[in-house]
């Protein structure tokens, strides 16, 4: 059975605002019922049932609530390690998208200010692709639409349960068989494949579509090895790293399509074979409170549909309670999406450009912060008939106009906002956007040039008191150097990268900075403490530490791990050589194994005990080995050229292997060439890293 529609009128529209401001003013309105009504699904809906959401037009398919045994499979023989440790739980009943979020929806999203358009996807903007699935998204993103659509991301365990259709022991959603032609997923000519139309292949059991393949899909978990913290019912993991995907891929093959196959990524991935899909409680298990909250999204009184709303075609009983009330309602829309327009107007800006979004960002809190101030915008009538909303946004416009370095003050906080959000453009880029949406005028723009840093130059960081040195953005040549015969095959093949710039810690994070992390309950100690409890060697690099640890110490500073890509580009310096400084080891420059009597510490030296580097940092050849953010690959033929960090997978060893560049003092010289490539397990923690 199918309900609701995909029509709405702008009547409707205006209805649906009108009863939502009732709603907010009064909770025991009848209006909450009308709200539920609309954005709701049945109560009481039939197994396998299908609703159309009236905001963006979705199909949601109903599945009842059953037992369900989430991980391998009874009958697979091909589960992998993240999936055998299976747990049964029962699952309320619940609603979730019969196919991925498209891109045609998702542009409904984007268009009203509520989500960010994917970063660098050619297929969202291009109109013969609606149909096919939105890629390119973050987990954040992701969240946002499924909040402004009103649902959510599903949890794995749901998930799986809608991949497995009727038939809650099978490998794949259509049996145990791997079949043909019945999922998007790489056959073996990886050239030849390609990102298909959602709702391509047959829908399962319970008239869902590409449960398998086409694209990996976000889910609301935290990835952990197993299932063992998963609750009772079903609902998300809360606790672990990251966030699962489930799906497999049209760049995966077969065996990574299976029902109970899964992976993560870290929160900011992207990927052109990574999307998603919605799920939704059941009606009943949803608030009043919540319904209310997705009224605001979905029919917003915004500055124009305010003025006009008394004039709209109401109803009569709406009209005659909104001229009631009128005078005494207050309105605050928590979103900037009405002050874009203004603004970027203002900074000559396309405002949909994500940049521009980006800076804009710290406008929402500022109308937030004014009204609770005590000036929010306000709809009123006492004498015309008529709805006027007055926006904060007025008094913002006028003080960025009144002074130029209102807007230079925005643009240099824009920057330690990306460093802290971990976005890849960095501060370099938010600089060079700035110089061209600065207003025409040649003081102003000697006044943001002066902003932008200098390579090497030094900035100290507020959480946790490091030195960090700025290394320009440019070209350099990654991967091994031409004519080193002693390059490894993980180094090849080298090729020109373009980067951005980026802020990297001076120095190697010491003993006493991990200490800090750690008094202040977001670090967890070293695997063995002879060096970290050693006085003397508080100035020493802290050892003994997870890829896991270095990443919580990286996010509760407010940084993250470099990618490799910047690693390499922050170690070589502008050199294109096996070491930064030439082709031959100088002991006089590194701390490695083999070169006593120059360097005369048995292990770790304190860090900066040898020269910086032409861009200021300290220990980039030798001293400690050094987690990077990437997942590790056996060679560089598909590293990310936007800045991403690499965490495609492609088999068993790349779920559980990080990069780690440096040379350490346990290594050789010969082991301590910018271009050397090592790995370890994330949970693995070694005497020199």
């Amino acid at each position: 059975m199918a309900y609701g529609s995909t029509h709405r009128e702008t009547a409707f529209s205006n209805s649906a605002a009108a009863w939502t401001l009732a709603a907010g003013y009064d909770p025991m309105s009848p209006a909450v019922g009308l709200l539920r009504r609309t954005l709701l699904p049945p109560v009481a809906p039939e197994d396998g049932a299908v609703w159309r959401a009236p905001i963006d037009g979705a199909g949601l398919v109903f599945q009842p609530s059953s037992r369900v045994r989430v991980g391998c499979s009874e009958m697979d023989r091909r589960c992998r390690e993240n999936e055998v440790f299976f747990r049964w739980v029962e699952i309320p009943g619940f609603w979730i998208e019969d196919t991925e979020v498209s891109n045609d929806h998702y542009r409904g999203c984007v268009e009203v200010g509520a989500c960010s358009p994917p970063k660098d996807d050619i297929r969202f903007h291009n109109s013969a692709r609606g149909s096919e699935p939105v890629v390119g998204v973050t987990w954040r993103q992701a969240r946002s639409y499924a909040r402004w659509a009103g649902r959510r991301l599903p949890s794995e365990a749901e998930w799986e349960r809608a991949a497995r259709g009727k038939d809650l022991r099978w490998r794949f959603p259509w049996g145990n068989a791997r079949g043909s032609g019945l999922a998007n997923v790489w056959d073996g000519l990886f050239a030849g494949g390609e990102l298909l139309a959602a709702g391509s292949f047959p829908p399962t059991g319970w008239g869902v579509h590409d449960m398998a393949g086409n694209v990996w899909e976000w889910c609301e978990d935290r990835y952990r090895l197993g299932f063992k913290d998963l609750p009772a019912d079903g609902s998300a993991i809360t606790s672990g790293w990251g966030r699962s995907v489930r799906g497999g891929s049209w760049r995966r093959d077969i065996d990574l399509a299976r029902v109970s196959a899964r992976s993560w990524y870290e929160e900011e991935y992207r990927a052109d074979d990574l999307g998603f899909r919605c799920a939704m409680s059941a009606s009943s298990e949803v608030s009043d409170a919540r319904v209310l909250s997705i009224a605001g999204r979905a029919f917003p009184i915004d500055v124009e549909s305010g003025r006009e709303l008394y004039g709209a075609d109401l109803s009569i009983e709406d009209r005659r309670y909104l001229e009631r009330r009128a005078i005494t309602w207050l309105v605050l829309e928590e979103r900037a999406a009405d002050a874009v327009l203004q603004v970027a107007s203002l900074l000559r800006r396309d405002p949909r450009d994500q940049v521009a979004l980006d800076i804009l960002e710290w406008v929402e809190q500022e109308l937030i912060d004014e009204a609770r101030a005590g000036h929010p915008a306000t709809v009123r009538e006492l004498r015309s008939g008529y709805l006027q909303a007055v926006s904060g946004i007025q008094r913002l416009e006028r003080r960025l106009q009144e002074t130029d370095d209102r807007l230079l003050t925005a643009l240099r906080v824009c920057g330690d906002g990306f460093a802290r959000s971990g976005e890849r453009d960095t501060a370099v880029s938010c600089f060079e956007e700035g110089l061209r949406i600065a207003p025409n005028d040649a003081a102003f723009r000697r006044g943001l040039e002066s902003l932008v840093p200098q390579p090497g130059e030094l900035r100290a960081w507020a959480a946790d008191g490091k030195d960090m040195a700025w290394v320009p953005g440019g070209t350099f040549r990654f991967g091994a150097t031409e004519g080193d015969r002693q390059a490894a095959t993980d180094e090849l093949p080298a090729s020109d990268f373009i980067v951005a710039g980026f802020w990297l810690d001076r120095n190697e994070v010491t003993n006493t900075e991990y200490r800090r992390c750690i008094d202040a309950g977001a670090c967890t100690p070293p695997r063995r403490t002879d060096a970290y409890d050693d006085p003397n060697r508080a100035s020493h690099p802290v050892l003994w530490v997870t890829w896991f640890q270095a990443r919580n110490y990286a996010t509760w500073a407010g940084k993250r791990l470099p990618t490799e890509v910047e690693w390499e580009r922050a170690a070589r310096a502008g050199s294109t050589l096996r070491f930064p400084w030439g082709d031959k080891w100088e002991p006089t420059m590194g701390n490695a194994m083999g070169t006593e009597g120059v360097d005369h510490w048995g292990d770790a030296a304190p860090v900066g005990s040898f020269p910086a580097n032409a861009w200021g940092i300290h220990d980039l050849i030798g001293n400690a080995a050094e987690y990077i953010q990437d997942v590790y690959h056996l060679s560089l033929g598909g590293v990310p050229r936007d800045g991403r960090p690499w965490e495609q997978e492609t088999g068993p060893i790349a779920e559980r292997r990080r990069v780690v560049r440096n040379g350490s003092f346990a290594d050789p010289p010969a082991r301590q060439r910018v271009s050397r490539r090592s790995s370890r397990k994330p949970t693995e923690a070694h005497h020199a890293t």
